[in-house]
Order: C-alpha cells, then sequence, then structure tokens
C-alpha cells in the first residue's frame, strides 16, 4: 500500500501478557491493535486500486514456538466486538507451564480472562479441526466454539529460532461465542474471517 489515507484503531489499555511478559519463556505473544479500520489504495503499474477493510496486528517473538498451542482471534462478528484468544504450553525454567490469555472487547467495555489474573481454562478438542474453549473468572463464563476451515501450510521456530516447523493456519475459520455472567447470557455472536490455529 504506498499511500494510507485513514486508519483508526483500537489498542489494548495494557500488555496482553501483563507481568508474564518478563519472565524468561521461550516464547512471547502480545496485542497491538485489537480493532482497526484502514482505507488507502494500491498503485499496480497504471491502476489504482481502493482498498479498505478490518486490520488486527500483533507481535509473537522469541526462539522457539509453544510445545503446543492455540491461537484464535476475530472483529468480523454479527455485532460490533473483537476477541483474541492465545494458549500455549511452555517451559519456565524446570517446569512447563500452561499460559493463556483471551481478550474480548464489545460495547465499550473489555473482559479479560488469562492466567496472570486466575482465570480458569477447559480445553475440549472435539476434531482435529474444531475445539471448545471455555474460560472462567469471578462471575463471568466465556465459551468459544471454533471451527478451522481452509488452512494453509506456513512455517514457525522449532529450536533456537530455526524456521523450520510446520504450522497450518486458517484466516477463514469460523467461531460463536457466548459471554454469560453468573448464568445469565450478556452478549452471544458468531464470527467470521477468524485466525486459527490449533495443535494441541
Amino acid at each position: 500500500m504506498e499511500k494510507s489515507e485513514e486508519m483508526t484503531k483500537k489498542q489494548l489499555n495494557k500488555s496482553a501478557m501483563s507481568y508474564m511478559s518478563n519472565f524468561p519463556l521461550e516464547c512471547f505473544q502480545e496485542v497491538n491493535i485489537i480493532d482497526g479500520y484502514f482505507k488507502g489504495e494500491i498503485k499496480d503499474n497504471n491502476k489504482t486500486i481502493k482498498v479498505s477493510g478490518k486490520t488486527y496486528m500483533e507481535k509473537t517473538y522469541g526462539n522457539k514456538f509453544p510445545q503446543n498451542w492455540i491461537w484464535l482471534q476475530s472483529n468480523h462478528f454479527d455485532q460490533k466486538a473483537a476477541l483474541t484468544f492465545a494458549y500455549g504450553k511452555i517451559p519456565l525454567l524446570k517446569w512447563k507451564v500452561k499460559g493463556f490469555f483471551s481478550i474480548l472487547n464489545f460495547n465499550g467495555l473489555e473482559y479479560r480472562f488469562a492466567s496472570y489474573n486466575l482465570a480458569r481454562l477447559k480445553i475440549n478438542k472435539i476434531s482435529p479441526t474444531k475445539a471448545e474453549i471455555t474460560l472462567k473468572r469471578g462471575f463471568h463464563k466465556l465459551i468459544l466454539v471454533a471451527e478451522m476451515i481452509d488452512p494453509v501450510k506456513l512455517v514457525g521456530p522449532l529450536e533456537n529460532g530455526k524456521m523450520n516447523l510446520d504450522v497450518f493456519e486458517s484466516i477463514n475459520s469460523v467461531v460463536t461465542m457466548t459471554l454469560y455472567k453468573r448464568n445469565k447470557i450478556i452478549f452471544e455472536s458468531r464470527g467470521r474471517n477468524v485466525g486459527f490455529e490449533l495443535v494441541i
């Protein structure tokens, strides 16, 4: 994109990993923009193409991907909302810990479930391409049911930053999201154009 005319973005009010970003981990993940919008143009020889759409930006860095992990992201819902979820089983000193965070933004509110704020996580792998994720914190419960569609093969770091790990990712997946307060549904929506990796 040679020229950007407009961009708006919704940034997080604090680090997605919180204090865990200071731990001696092999892999880190941060969310830069959870929900954004762009408008601009692409110049191809003598042709100018107008483009616009949704944006999401994150960074994953370190020298090795987790032993197993799930990544899920979408800001294309039936209602205006943005969701990101990341889980990984990673070595920490002599232990292997399960770290995760899920951030849901809708209606100007943020709901955050993470290992660092004492949330609980349950993962049910329904099939090689489908999983149900249940997160609980206090009076709130978030249930995500995601299904992978048309994955493509990418590469990731397996050891010491060498990019020799096959990673299958889809950006055409779907997710249903249900948020409860106590036993009452306070938000429910279906997401499309979902980024999804399921390696467990």
